[in-house]
């Protein structure tokens, strides 16, 4: 994880490489979260072509102007498709000042000095979204001093898959709570999302980071706080202090930083292509894992038929056109 002294400043390293940028209505949809890196191209990205999320990268890791922007036409441009308006609530940062002009979206600026208790994202939307990311990589890392593998290689592919699943797994009742907790808009919890709004303690995460701790020799000096609040201080969009700085940000906002990147980027192994055929093989083979198992709940089932359902369709579909691509080339 990102980290604050220097003191422990290696002993969790990816994070401070990566911003996530959210986005979440009053309770019913949450949008697809934007990852933004240091490098543009990592090897680790290579013939990677559908992400479960959007991925930028700029020399800072930084929320600027022209991301922000891009992605608020993007959204601009589903709304329209959609035929939705909305009104988004954001900080009053400098990546927000100077907006395109936008069609379905109403920007409103939550007043400055005001997040921590009126932006619904900052009472515990990313806090819960934190906590379950950094749940799966202790457990990630757990798995692989199983294996004797070093703990510390996880690159930017297996990340990015471990944020968006944290995001996706943020509860709706967390949503309708924090909204509710920042009073923006009259809301009613019913009482089932009463009895799942509640916070999970950190019991759980906490175990999981002992575990880790005494497993992998973290020095005794960082604890348990530290590890979950690390973070916090880190500068996550582009500031007006330093005209150098903000150039040198803008100068590199498109440009390859692989090369810098690769100095703290772990190097794994890279992953050989796989086929449509051996994919299908794969979720045969988990789901028969999952029938020696006991208790597996249905939902679990239904996600690997969705899984199933979408590789075949992909091979039937080539099938088809090379069948009918042969029919063509014989006429």
């Amino acid at each position: 994880m990102a980290n604050k002294g220097n003191k422990k400043r290696r002993q969790f390293s990816l994070e401070e490489k990566m911003k996530v940028v959210e986005a979440v209505d009053s309770g019913t949809e949450k949008m697809r979260p934007l990852i933004v890196g240091r490098s543009a191209n990592p090897q680790c990205l290579k013939n990677v072509h559908s992400l479960p999320c959007d991925y930028r990268a700029n020399q800072w890791a930084w929320m600027t102007q022209d991301l922000f922007n891009e992605w608020l036409m993007q959204m601009d441009a589903r709304m329209k498709q959609a035929e939705r308006r909305i009104l988004l609530l954001i900080d009053n940062c400098s990546a927000h000042n100077m907006l395109p002009r936008l069609e379905r979206i109403q920007v409103g600026y939550l007043p400055s000095n005001c997040t921590a208790v009126l932006q619904p994202l900052n009472l515990g939307i990313i806090h819960t979204m934190k906590r379950l990311y950094r749940s799966r990589l202790l457990k990630q890392i757990l798995l692989k001093l199983s294996s004797s593998e070093d703990q510390r290689k996880v690159n930017i592919k297996q990340a990015i898959d471990m944020i968006a699943a944290a995001w996706w797994s943020v509860k709706q009742s967390t949503v309708v709570r924090c909204w509710q907790k920042a009073g923006i808009v009259p809301m009613e919890l019913t009482d089932s999302d009463k009895e799942t709004a509640a916070s999970e303690p950190d019991t759980a995460i906490e175990k999981l980071w002992h575990s880790v701790a005494i497993a992998s020799c973290v020095p005794n000096e960082v604890n348990f706080q530290d590890f979950v609040t690390a973070d916090d201080d880190l500068t996550i969009s582009q500031e007006l202090i330093d005209t150098e700085v903000i150039q040198n940000t803008v100068a590199g906002e498109n440009t390859d930083e692989a090369g810098s990147e690769d100095e703290g980027e772990v190097s794994l192994p890279q992953q050989p292509k796989i086929t449509i055929t051996e994919a299908i093989s794969s979720v045969q083979k988990l789901r028969w894992f999952l029938s020696t198992c006991v208790d597996v709940p249905d939902a679990i089932f239904g996600q690997l038929n969705g899984i199933d359902e979408y590789l075949m369709r992909r091979v039937t579909q080539t099938l088809v056109d090379s069948k009918i691509t042969d029919f063509l080339q014989t006429k």
